[in-house]
């Protein structure tokens, strides 16, 4: 029977049956290839092409005096027209492995095969099953492995940068390469700045050009070689006078200390920033204070004048709620105005760190650089595995750009995408609205800030909208000078802040939102369980600028109202069985009183594929809802056929009746690829999901519509259902 809480907020935990499967036909990239008499000449041509070029292949990576002597890496150009079989059988003939799409179309495979199975084919030719689906087979090309912009910066002087080595090898492999990588630096005086854990792949250091050439030509498992970002606090800076256009809501907080056994209870949230001073508004919130190696002897707020991450604490911890404090903080500082190469040093180390502990993570600081794409994919793979929210600021216009283009408002702001990481599938970008404004400000009240971004770069995110959601940042005035957020800040020196403008305040916002959402359910959920309550309680967005909305304070549910939280894994569909695929799915299963005519869902997934090279998005969801005894079969929502097939992260579904939609309703959470992968990598990915479905009736009742899904959920047998 299902279990039940004592009270009545109306949201309940329902458990899904996950993994089931149906079977149909085999689909593949594309059908089969007629041949006639010319084309099979062609193919005999092409075939002794690969020959040539696998011998060669081989033989440059014999010379090369650092090297895996067991396995080779390669590249892979894969026909348009090559079945996901014939494919699967190159590779496998080839007893080769994926680790990464070099191209959105996933044509270009890096691989590597062991040295023994290449080498056998420098003998004799490839036989015909290996070489049908192959156009070409060769080694990475340098432009593939440094960009134009670290050419340019290497003619200067040295540079530092991120080494990557081979993506999606074994741990032990990378701790080995590691190894050798450090001792070749070593002799050519250029030691290790900084490497993370060895499953990461990658290492900082700093080198000329001279040293750069000589580990790609004398190697063969460095991936790329790109600069280091830089971090950028998402603050606006002010030329002028801080102007407050309204008086902030409410009263400031009391400066009275909280004592520890107030605060144990509450949500930990990691501000990965410029490090928290301890001010009195923040007494026993801050459970600890750490930071990366160049910051152990200071980790207090490394921003000058009013700080960067103390105030973004306070909003993370309070909000614009000045009673109860909603979570605590633990400080790790990554960024100072001093020094801005170890931002993304810090986020990898504060995730791995505190993974653990908190489920919320947030960071005002943002990376320029679109040469480091091998490097936000890798934190976007840390983030998915670690099973945590994390938030981060989409980065500001300058007040420059603000002045330029004002008279534009706000249609320009859709012409400057979101800062990095922003822009990732696994992180909550945030963008800025103004809650404050009137015939002196560029924005209305409720208005996207002149200063937020919109938009993304990343053209393997396909329709994901950025940024996700939207908070309060301040406004600019018609004169251009910045105007801060509308809720009471306290600054590094324990002050009443007056420099808050900008998406850094308005992400931490978010980040307590997500706190409150952990405190009412638990911290054992997925991620993306949370996200999609949060999305449930957004007021919508005028425009994609400003994704789902601004998060609201997490409330209980109406009269008429009632919520149903649900998580799960669901593996993509396995096509391994010759002419046999299957198609697996998870069911969520709700019981629904009459009188109810509108059932909504918001769907939040990630997964754990990670062969991208650039972060991507490399799965998305179908939902097939039906009702129980309904003749029809499946219910279609609004707009469904766009949103079925919508390549995205976050989907908000809604269906509705004009007649009483009561009884048994199940919803059939499906996956899907963006692109083509390999068939053995497809079989061993997971997808994780979590889903908030509101239903709302119009029925005059004198019980809440959540009692009454108690009173259907007795009836049940062996249901699994959990009311909060």
């Amino acid at each position: 029977m299902a279990e039940r809480a004592a009270d009545e907020r109306g949201y309940f935990i329902v458990r899904p049956i996950g993994d089931k499967y149906n079977e149909s036909k085999k689909r593949g990239r594309g059908g089969k290839y007629d041949h006639d008499e010319y084309e099979e000449e062609k193919e005999e041509v092409r075939q002794r092409r690969l020959d040539e070029q696998i011998r060669g292949v081989t033989s440059s990576i014999k010379k090369k005096p650092v090297r895996d002597i067991e396995n080779f890496y390669y590249v892979i150009e894969v026909s348009k027209e090559a079945s996901n079989g014939a494919l699967y059988s190159a590779l496998r003939g080839l007893r080769a492995t994926v680790h990464a799409y070099l191209d959105k179309d996933h044509l270009l495979l890096l691989v590597s095969s062991p040295a023994a199975t290449l080498s056998k084919f420098q003998r004799k030719d490839l036989p015909y099953s290996i070489a049908s689906p192959i156009l070409r087979i060769r080694e990475l090309r340098r432009s593939e492995q440094v960009s134009s912009y670290l050419d340019q910066a290497w003619k200067e002087t040295k540079v530092e940068v991120l080494v990557n080595l081979m993506p999606n090898e074994k741990s032990v492999v990378l701790a080995r390469y590691v190894a050798e990588i450090r001792e070749f630096l070593r002799q050519r005086n250029s030691p290790v700045v900084w490497a993370p854990a060895p499953e990461q792949g990658m290492l900082e250091t700093k080198i000329d050009k001279r040293v750069g050439e000589d580990l790609m030509q004398q190697t063969n498992y460095i991936f790329n070689i790109h600069t280091v970002p830089k971090g950028i606090p998402s603050a606006v800076v002010s030329r002028g006078q801080m102007r407050r256009v309204l008086a902030p809501r409410g009263k400031r907080s009391s400066l009275q200390r909280l004592t520890t056994a107030e605060t144990a209870e509450l949500p930990k949230v990691c501000v990965a920033d410029s490090g928290v001073n301890d001010i009195a508004p923040l007494s026993s919130l801050v459970t600890e204070r750490k930071g990366v190696a160049e910051f152990a002897e200071n980790c207090t707020d490394g921003c000058n004048k009013e700080g960067h991450g103390t105030p973004i604490a306070y909003l993370v911890a309070k909000g614009d709620d000045e009673g109860h404090p909603r979570a605590r903080i633990i400080s790790y500082k990554i960024y100072s105005e001093s020094n801005e190469d170890v931002a993304y040093q810090g986020m990898i180390e504060a995730i791995q760190k505190y993974r653990g502990e908190a489920k919320i993570f947030v960071s005002s600081i943002n990376f320029e650089d679109e040469t480091a794409l091998t490097s936000y994919a890798k934190l976007d793979s840390l983030i998915q595995e670690s099973n945590i929210c994390f938030v981060n600021s989409a980065g500001n216009l300058s007040m420059d750009v603000v002045r330029s283009n004002a008279q534009d408002y706000p249609s320009y702001i859709s012409n400057f995408h979101l800062l990095h990481p922003a822009q990732n599938a696994s992180v909550i970008g945030v963008g800025s609205i103004s809650r404050a404004g009137n015939d002196s400000t560029i924005a209305p009240k409720g208005g996207l800030s002149p200063f937020t971004r919109c938009g993304k770069s990343l053209q393997r995110l396909f329709e994901v909208t950025k940024p996700d959601v939207v908070d309060d940042g301040g406004n600019v005035t018609k004169s251009f000078d910045p105007v801060p957020v509308n809720i009471p800040v306290f600054a590094k020196d324990g002050s009443p802040a007056k420099e808050t403008t900008g998406t850094s305040f308005s992400a931490p916002l978010v980040a307590g939102r997500l706190a409150e959402i952990v405190e009412r359910f638990g911290s054992d959920h997925n991620a993306e369980l949370y996200n999609a309550v949060m999305q449930l309680s957004c007021d919508g967005g005028e425009s994609p600028c400003f994704g789902s909305g601004t998060p609201q304070k997490l409330r209980d549910t109406e009269h008429r109202e009632a919520v149903f939280l649900a998580e799960g894994t669901v593996s993509l569909s396995d096509r391994l069985d010759v002419g046999i695929e299957h198609i697996f799915y998870s069911r969520v299963t709700i019981p629904v009183p009459d009188g109810v005519r509108r059932i909504e869902m918001y769907l939040v997934h990630s997964d754990d594929f990670y062969d991208d090279h650039e972060p991507s998005l490399d799965t998305y969801l179908r939902v097939n809802a039906w009702k129980a005894g309904r003749p029809s079969g499946r219910v279609p929502a609004e707009n469904d056929k766009v949103l079925q097939s919508l390549k995205s992260c976050v989907k908000h579904f809604v269906w509705k009746y004009k007649r009483s939609m009561g009884g048994t309703w199940n919803f059939d959470i499906i996956p899907g690829t963006t692109m083509e992968i390999d068939p053995l990598k497809r079989s061993n990915t997971k997808v994780r999901y979590g889903c908030a479905i509101r239903i709302t009736s119009t029925k005059p009742s004198i019980y809440s519509l959540a009692n009454q899904v108690v009173q259907m959920m007795k009836q049940w047998e062996g249901t699994s259902v959990a009311q909060f």
